[in-house]
């Protein structure tokens, strides 16, 4: 378990936002690169947001791996230089995050080169706090002489099935690991998020219950379903087509409310 905090400063109206970002594949001609450098650009853009990188940015196999399918692998990146083109490619993409605070953590493809350190280039690349495999973040919240905080939870999980329900659940079993506002992550490919109140009894002696959301969510793959005149292993396997909403989270502090929104492109 790993921990990082960063700081942050609140609206005018003492909030707060919270960018999941979810699989990418880059090597894969199912990623999406112009919608992932515009939801990049929305991320920047936030005077109020951090962001959280949840794992898998790399496909990440070479064709001496079992699964490597050639026919899904851009052109460029089947070459003896993969390695190289790889960084290159991590630099570009993952370089506008460094306007904003951030978090990384490691997906499972992301370790499939074993030394190549993959996560930790895009740590570098983008400047966020790595996490490895998981970990604890806070954002300390700076409210205009007032302090608030945001607790979460990342990982990269494993599993979640092929139905909406199953990757709900995948989420929301990460409760049992940590007390936080948040639980984020990354592998399902498919958005599923849940926002729930929670009532809180403190221990001082007379004070009042209160109500707080806390919000369990797997991030959407920056990825196409399906591409023309390619078929992956999900299309292989039968796979049903995943959820690509761009979801993210708006964190009111004083109320402890927290709002579910979504990128409408």
């Amino acid at each position: 378990m790993n921990f990082a905090e960063v700081e942050v400063e609140a609206s005018h109206n003492r909030r707060v936002r919270i960018y999941p970002i979810g699989d990418m594949h880059i090597e894969k001609v199912h990623f999406d690169e112009e919608r992932t450098k515009r939801y990049f650009k929305d991320i920047v853009d936030d005077p109020h947001g951090v962001w959280v990188f949840l794992g898998d940015a790399v496909e990440g196999r070479t064709p001496s791996m079992e699964k490597y399918d050639v026919d899904v692998i851009k052109p460029k990146f089947r070459s003896t230089s993969y390695q190289h083109e790889l960084r290159k490619e991590i630099q570009e993409i993952f370089e506008p995050l460094q306007a904003r605070p951030g978090f990384v953590v490691k997906g499972n493809h992301d370790e499939y080169l074993k030394y190549a350190g993959i996560s930790l280039d895009v740590a570098d690349a983008s400047g966020g706090l790595y996490l490895d495999g998981e970990g604890l973040f806070r954002l300390n919240v700076d409210m205009g002489g007032k302090m608030g905080y945001v607790l979460g939870y990342a990982r990269h999980i494993t599993g979640g099935g092929r139905t909406p329900g199953a990757k709900i659940n995948s989420a929301y079993q990460m409760q049992n690991i940590a007390d936080v506002d948040i639980y984020l992550a990354g592998h399902i490919h498919s958005q599923a998020s849940y926002v729930v109140p929670r009532w809180q009894v403190p221990r001082r002696r007379g004070a009042m219950p209160y109500e707080e959301h806390q919000a369990f969510a797997v991030a959407s793959a920056l990825m196409k379903n399906r591409v023309i005149g390619v078929v992956d292993y999900a299309g292989k396997k039968g796979y049903p087509p995943t959820d690509l909403g761009l979801v993210y989270y708006e964190f009111d502090i004083e109320r402890k409310r927290i709002r579910r929104l979504e990128k409408d492109y």
